[in-house]
């Protein structure tokens, strides 16, 4: 409040003595200097050591208030300084009040008004610093007891100075040898440089002369371009032709025939089951009497054979005649239906040129015989039915006769159906792109001895070589049957199966004593079997 009542009247009197907040402040040190002196005197004692160390803080709280006091008197001065200035700038208004009377009254208005201010803000400021000088009383003892605790953190200091210091000198070292290095690198690099440089000249001619060739090579291009669009053209123009030459053929089947030979050996069990259903059983004897009818299973047209048959109702009789009717249903089965096509009669000798041109070239072999399945399909498949009814009414032909009457319908449906499935299972094998092809060569598989019959006391004939009767079932089992049509190994490729499906041939009967033939590792096989006792 001193403060600002000063200011004022010195700028309303222009002159008088000092600031009196600045004597109050030496007074008060004068004070404080007393009072801390007899603190000392009061402390000297042993009780009060403690606050000796308080007291030793006084020289540097006074140079601090001394510091203080300067700030203050150099305040003062600056305002005592604006206080001269204002009393100049008064002296002139004065001079020239006359000329400028209500804009120097302005202007001194507005800069008392100035004036005014910073002397608030300076007695604000006084304030403050009286403010930091007790906060800093209260700090001394704040600071006392953190004094160890700076000394402790001063040594840290220190020692991470120290660290630094050498991590400094190290990363020195570094960044001169690192200096070095890059001196070295750049002279490399500059070396490197016009190296690079040559081999861009060189790069430079080496393009010319490659844009020349490119020149030439893109004029090469657009005629190969030309070239090859009529390239294209011929392509397309042959791949019509061969697609159209190609839908001529019935489409081929890269299936296995193992699954056609397992068929067709299944047919060959249902057709020895069935033949030995009926002639198993014991005939009548006006059947055995019948001369007419044994002449006709002897000597039969598509099968000339040296097989007795005995009119007995004998075991080995039985199987001769089984064997007999077998045989010839196989080469009836495999001279009508196991043609490669039936759009030519079996006589043509197709399949006989056509297993020429398997052994010299399989693949045209399939596609001639492609064609000829492709050729009149539905009329070949009523060709096939017609065959079917054929085979059974020429088998029928020979046996017919030794069939009891009552027995001869229900032989011929069953006949017919498995005669049916061989259609069926042939239909599929003709379109294997495997060719498959049935072989009657009994010396192929080492059956080229005739066997012989002989006939002694007793009822039952003994074959090959008379053996005993005790051993008849044994060599039965051991020898070859009387004829064996096989396959030979496929040699052509053959057509893929039409759309009917695959038969299930059925099982019309079993045998424990006579058993199929050895089954050919590449045809279907239809074996007639010796005569074996039951």
């Amino acid at each position: 409040m001193q403060c600002r009542l000063g200011v004022h009247n010195a700028a309303a009197a222009g002159a008088g003595p000092l600031h009196p907040s600045l004597n109050s402040l030496s007074d008060s040190a004068l004070t404080a200097q007393t009072f801390f002196d007899a603190v000392r005197a009061f402390t000297s004692s042993a009780t009060f050591h403690g606050t000796a160390e308080l007291i030793d803080e006084v020289p540097r709280l006074r140079k601090v208030v001394a510091d203080r006091e300067r700030e203050l008197r150099a305040l003062g001065a600056a305002l005592d300084e604006q206080r001269r200035e204002h009393e100049r700038a008064a002296a002139d208004e004065r001079r020239e009040r006359d000329r400028i009377a209500s804009a120097f009254l302005e202007t001194y208005n507005r800069e008392y008004e100035r004036h005014r201010g910073e002397g608030k803000e300076k007695a604000a400021e006084i304030e403050k610093l009286e403010a930091e000088v007790r906060r800093q009383r209260e700090d001394i003892a704040r600071l006392h007891k953190s004094d160890e605790e700076l000394v402790r953190q001063g040594s840290k200091a220190r020692a991470a100075l120290e660290a630094e210091k050498e991590k400094c000198e190290k990363a020195a070292k570094v960044i001169a040898d690192s200096k070095r290095e890059m001196e070295r690198r750049g002279e490399a690099a500059r070396k490197e440089a016009e190296r690079k440089g040559a081999e861009l000249a060189e790069m430079a001619a080496r393009l010319k002369k490659a844009e020349a060739e490119a020149a030439k090579a893109k004029s090469s291009l657009l005629v190969c371009h030309r070239e090859n669009e009529d390239l294209q053209a011929d392509l397309a123009d042959t791949t019509e032709r061969l697609v159209e030459l190609e839908s001529f053929t019935e489409p081929l089947s890269d299936e296995k025939w193992e699954t056609s030979i397992s068929l067709l050996d299944e047919l060959w069990r249902s057709c020895h089951d069935l033949i030995s259903s009926y002639f198993r059983k014991d005939l009548p004897k006006e059947i055995l009497m019948n001369s007419y009818a044994w002449s006709e299973i002897k000597k039969p047209e598509d099968f000339s054979h040296n097989i007795p048959l005995p009119q007995t109702n004998s075991a080995a009789a039985k199987s001769m005649r089984i064997a007999v009717i077998l045989a010839i249903l196989a080469r009836l089965i495999d001279k009508y239906l196991f043609q490669p096509s039936y759009i030519l009669h079996e006589e043509s000798g197709l399949r006989e040129i056509l297993i020429r041109q398997a052994i010299e070239n399989s693949k045209r072999e399939a596609f001639t015989r492609g064609i000829f399945l492709a050729t009149f399909e539905d009329e070949q498949a009523e060709i096939a039915d017609e065959l079917v009814t054929r085979i059974v009414k020429e088998l029928m032909h020979h046996i017919h006769d030794l069939l009891p009457a009552a027995h001869v319908e229900g032989f011929r449906a069953r006949l017919e159906q498995i005669v049916q499935d061989a259609r069926d299972i042939w239909w599929k094998a003709q379109r294997l792109r495997l060719r498959l092809e049935p072989d009657f060569q009994v010396e192929d598989y080492g059956w080229e001895r005739p066997i012989q019959f002989q006939f002694d006391h007793h009822p039952h004939p003994h074959h090959a070589g008379a053996l005993p009767a005790s051993k008849q079932q044994q060599q039965q089992q051991q020898q070859a049957k009387v004829d064996t049509p096989q396959q030979s190994p496929p040699s052509g490729s053959s057509s893929k199966a039409s759309a009917s499906a695959s038969p299930q041939t059925p099982n019309t009967g079993s045998s424990a004593a006579i058993t199929p033939g050895m089954p050919a590792p590449v045809g279907p096989h239809i074996p007639v079997k010796e005569p074996e006792g039951e």
